[in-house]
């Protein structure tokens, strides 16, 4: 019985040494595999492959060596969804071919507001802030009357059908597409996307320098002259004088609120025979303006002008910003008329 156990034991010692020994295979790319690395105190301690404790999960692969990194996140779904994205990058470049585009899950109303407040926290103006919410807004509602709520579904034939649904001079058809190709980059930066979809040729509107501004029909300009009473109910004479004068110079001058409220005395000269001219440039673009203006029109500019003011026309109290605020309530008022 000895020698039976023997012979045995030296046949398959014989027919081991016999087989040759498998080779081993080499992966197209690496398999990824995830584990978790417990804590001391979880219960699960010494089994790695256990992943329902909200350990770290880990994330390991051999390509020459073996890697180990951590997969940032505590949910073993989550590490899984990493690894195959991990080994799904590992496949393509193996292949030679790009990883195929992906679809972030982001509504179009949230990127909104996270750009918005990307805005605020770099220093843009609340007047600026405001457009922008307004025109997205906008957009927005155009996206979802086409069933578009997410920001990867939108695609570059929507942008086109609510460019073309634009209205107004064409300048500011193209500065709206133009603030919308800046919300779409910030989408890319994002990685909520992987290409800007409003940057394209057929989209662009282009600026035209033969643009020139309408000027208000004299029914229209003394529609506006009627409606100074109801901007609000708490402006006085005074407020209302200053109002009207100041109405009156933007008209016969064409010049912007900014600039006609801080114009100075310094810019009107006598010309002679009853007129006087004005002289400056644009604050906001440089551009010089130059007009003529008959003495009478002066008369009623200054019927507003508070001369205790050493240069500006009316109190430096009387900023800028006040005035379009009143400017937007006249507007309003002479529409709601």
């Amino acid at each position: 019985m000895g020698t039976n156990i023997s012979e045995s034991i030296e046949d398959n010692a014989a027919t081991t040494q016999l087989e040759p020994r498998k080779p081993r295979t080499t992966r197209e790319f690496p398999k990824v595999a995830v584990y978790s690395r417990h804590r001391a105190d979880c219960k699960w301690a010494g089994d790695d492959k256990r992943m329902g404790c909200d350990c770290p999960k880990m994330l390991s692969w051999y390509r020459g060596k073996l890697h180990r990194i951590s997969a940032q996140t505590c949910d073993g779904q989550v590490a899984e969804s990493k690894a195959r994205q991990l080994e799904a990058s590992f496949a393509a470049a193996a292949k030679g071919e790009p990883l195929p585009e992906k679809k972030a899950g982001k509504l179009l109303e949230d990127a909104i507001a996270d750009f918005l407040a990307s805005k605020e926290t770099n220093g843009v103006t609340a007047k600026h802030v405001a457009k922008l919410k307004y025109e997205l807004g906008e957009f927005s509602r155009f996206a979802l009357s086409k069933g578009v709520a997410m920001v990867g579904d939108v695609a570059t034939e929507y942008v086109l059908a609510w460019r073309n649904s634009l209205e107004g001079a064409q300048n500011t058809r193209a500065k709206k597409v133009f603030r919308l190709i800046g919300f779409f980059e910030f989408c890319v930066e994002m990685g909520w996307i992987t290409r800007n979809v409003a940057r394209a040729q057929a989209i662009v509107i282009p600026y035209s320098d033969e643009q020139e501004p309408k000027a208000l029909t004299d029914v229209q300009f003394e529609q506006l002259l009627a409606a100074i009473p109801k901007v609000n109910g708490r402006t006085t004479d005074e407020q209302r004088r200053k109002l009207r004068s100041l109405l009156v110079l933007m008209r016969w001058t064409g010049l912007a609120i900014r600039d006609a409220v801080c114009l100075e005395r310094s810019r009107f000269e006598q010309n002679g025979d009853g007129f006087s001219k004005l002289f400056l440039r644009r604050a906001k673009t440089g551009h010089p303006v130059y007009c003529t203006l008959k003495d009478d029109v002066l008369k009623q500019v200054f019927a507003g002008v508070h001369f205790k003011a050493a240069t500006c026309l009316w109190r430096a109290s009387h900023t800028a910003k006040k005035s379009w605020t009143t400017w937007s309530r006249l507007g309003a008022a002479s529409c709601a008329s």
